[in-house]
């Protein structure tokens, strides 16, 4: 699972990978994860733009991002 001790989680910079540490890697976790990834999975996480082909969505949508998301119109 995951091997980060709680106190060095406690000091990351940023809330979303805190939350995101305790939420999917203690609270939530999964028993069969192994809260980690592959290379190639995080080149495509780190060119992931949700805003790419949003025209073709014909419905209002609701996006919740947590505690913490940014208002953009």
């Amino acid at each position: 699972m995951c091997d980060l001790p709680a106190a060095e989680a406690d000091k990351m910079t940023y809330d979303l990978y805190r939350e995101g540490y305790y939420y999917y890697g203690k609270d939530y976790a999964h028993k069969g994860s192994t809260f980690s990834f592959t290379e190639s999975s995080l080149l495509d996480l780190m060119s992931f733009d949700a805003r790419n082909n949003a025209d073709l969505i014909s419905i209002p949508l609701l996006m919740i991002a947590g505690k913490a998301a940014i208002h953009c119109i």
